[in-house]
């Protein structure tokens, strides 16, 4: 049984021209999690032919800021939740969460973030986090939790597939 509804707020509210090129940006702190998910990336530009930029990476909370307050458009950002306060600092010492920048990534005017991906080792205990999933629904075009694994494409893909969705549907 399908459901049909009209246009979310942000369908209503986002719709922008984007570039055909996708651009991500990784929000993660370990250097081998970088590395694995820059290779996810450019395997799938190279064996599946999306039309990708390579990946722009903060590694702390205020270089994912500093990031998001550029005009440069993200159609993709994934979120890792246990982050440094700045690049190479202690995830551990700072105590915070990747969760304090999803109202930088929700309020950018100029090119909001059709798609967010946050991976984390627990989505069971995020995803009930404060009403989080209703936020994700109705904040981006698709925003949704997924589980850290050995090999992210999957999850890559599936973002990817959904921001192109939302450039031929802007």
């Amino acid at each position: 049984r399908s459901r049909i509804s009209g246009p979310t707020r942000f369908q209503e509210h986002h719709k922008l021209s984007y570039s055909r090129s996708l651009r991500v940006l990784i929000i993660e702190d370990e250097a081998d999690v970088i590395g694995a998910y820059k290779t996810a990336f450019a395997l799938l530009r190279s064996e599946e032919g999306f039309e990708l930029i390579d990946p722009v990476v903060a590694g702390g909370v205020t270089d994912a800021i500093a990031k998001l307050s550029t005009d440069s458009p993200f159609h993709v950002v994934v979120l890792d939740l246990k982050l440094p306060e700045a690049a190479g600092g202690d995830a551990e010492a700072y105590g915070g969460s990747g969760l304090e920048l999803l109202d930088a990534i929700i309020g950018r005017d100029n090119y909001p973030v059709p798609v967010l991906l946050i991976l984390t080792g627990q989505p069971a205990y995020i995803q009930n986090y404060g009403g989080l999933s209703d936020r994700l629904q109705r904040s981006f075009y698709k925003g949704f939790v997924m589980k850290k694994g050995l090999d992210p494409r999957d999850h890559f893909r599936t973002a990817l597939e959904a921001a192109q969705r939302y450039i031929d549907f802007g």
